[in-house]
């Protein structure tokens, strides 16, 4: 017998050609995904209480309450955020730390009570998003306040061993300074931004802090070089003096002049710094450095033209016109306009010192300094070694030629070295020093004479 006729809708399912058959099938998936999907809704509904209920079960087990009970806490606790977060967005303005400091009371710990954290809360609490970036300031502001009451209320302490008590005060600046010195060099911007109280009482006793700890870093390691040299100059000890006068000189250029006072300690101690340092140089070159090779000597040489730039460009910062701001008006809070409601721009912020970039104009570095005659004494003595020594290492070089030409180019190179070591030293002294000083004239004759005195053919 024939084979029976097929089904109804097999027979009426059109021919599928073989360059449908691809596209064909794509839709075929997509619509069985989206069966499955809305077949497995209540599944999804159902993980999702299922991590819900374990989340409160382990809430409320930390708590020693029950389940129930917790669910009512959080959602008073909930309550409570969005009150506060209603009160921190229609607040115009913080007028004390008190006040700020009472309302992230009530924000503690907030994200418990919202099982995704504060994600969720961002997702669900009304005015979140417009309050976080304030309530960052806010946390910002109460950190600065309370670190620089629990800091400065105590005493300095100082250690036994005194070049680590150097580098420990040191340390504890760098680490400080980290936290408080952008909010005192901006005037506490950001939280005037967000209408937040600035007292300026607490950027001084910070300020003051963060000075005394690299004045008396800096010190202490002059104590030591005094102490040093009340018996003789010993080289090991003298290097390591001048490692511990560079690290207390970085600190105290970071430091800068004060923005909150007119104190010129920092400067002054900055200067006895790096005349101490190079008076240890010239020493450690008698005694040491001058046995050396060319690169070595050069070296030494220009460590002392980095003090001194490092110095200047501290002096540069002390120079520079600034307005202080008024430390009577210890608290300066943004009141809102009675009449409109809404709240004044953000006040002025105070004119503040930013230490410029390094630079070797050294035209107000003596003028900046209340005694420049060190400063001046020590790097004569340094420039009139470094010429000294010059002639010295030439003189056989040059006699020795022909017979040895690379003489000739090593003169060069220590006349080139004393040519730009002269002249980036007479910026700081002035010519007229070199002019009345007759032992410093013949020594640069002396020069003109080595350079005459080369052949013509050195490159």
């Amino acid at each position: 017998p024939p084979p029976p006729p097929p089904p109804p809708l097999l027979a009426q399912a059109p021919k599928v050609k073989e360059h449908e058959s691809v596209s064909v099938l794509m839709g075929m998936q997509k619509r069985l995904r989206q069966r499955v999907i809305k077949q497995g809704g209540n599944a999804h509904v159902s993980a999702v209480d299922s991590k819900r209920k374990r989340w409160l079960e382990i809430q409320s087990q930390a708590r020693k309450m029950l389940i129930s009970e917790f669910e009512v806490l959080c959602e008073q606790r909930r309550a409570i955020l969005i009150k506060s977060i209603q009160d921190i967005n229609a607040c115009s303005a913080y007028h004390t730390t008190t006040e700020v400091q009472a309302a992230l009371a009530a924000l503690e710990d907030m994200d418990q009570w919202f099982q995704g954290g504060t994600k969720e809360i961002r997702d669900i609490v009304p005015g979140f998003t417009k309050a976080e970036g304030r309530i960052e300031a806010m946390q910002e502001l109460c950190k600065f306040s309370d670190n620089v009451d629990t800091v400065t209320g105590k005493p300095i302490t100082r250690m036994d061993d005194s070049d680590g008590d150097v580098l420990r005060l040191c340390t504890e600046y760098d680490s400080l300074s980290r936290l408080w010195t952008p909010a005192i060099r901006s005037g506490g911007q950001t939280w005037r931004q967000h209408r937040l109280p600035v007292d300026m009482e607490v950027f001084e006793r910070a300020e003051r802090h963060l000075e005394r700890l690299t004045t008396m870093a800096g010190r202490r390691a002059l104590s030591e070089a005094a102490l040093m040299y009340q018996s003789a100059f010993r080289v090991v000890r003298g290097s390591e003096l001048m490692r511990l006068l560079s690290v207390c000189l970085g600190s105290l250029v970071h430091c800068g002049r004060p923005v909150m006072s007119d104190s010129t300690q920092v400067l002054d101690t900055a200067a006895q710094v790096v005349t101490t340092y190079i008076n240890l140089a010239n020493d450690l070159f008698d005694h040491s450095v001058h046995t050396k090779q060319r690169p070595l000597v050069q070296r030494h040489f220009e460590e002392v033209l980095k003090t001194l730039g490092k110095l200047n460009t501290l002096a540069m910062s002390s120079t520079t016109t600034t307005t202080k701001p008024p430390s009577h008006n210890h608290r300066m809070p943004v009141v809102a306009n009675t009449h409109t409601g809404v709240p004044p721009p953000p006040p002025p912020l105070p004119q503040h010192i930013a230490p410029p970039a390094h630079v070797e104009q050294y035209d107000d570095l003596l003028a900046a300094l209340e005694d420049p005659e060190p400063i001046r004494t020590c790097i004569y003595n340094s420039m009139h070694r470094l010429m000294e020594h010059i002639v010295e290492q030439s003189r056989p070089l040059l006699a020795a030629l022909p017979e040895a030409p690379d003489g000739s180019r090593e003169v060069v190179l220590w006349l080139m070295f004393a040519a730009n070591y002269t002249n980036r030293v007479l910026k700081i002294l002035g010519p007229e020093r070199v002019a009345a000083d007759d032992s410093m004239k013949t020594l640069l004759n002396e020069l003109k004479s080595l350079e005459r005195a080369l052949p013509a053919s050195v490159c």
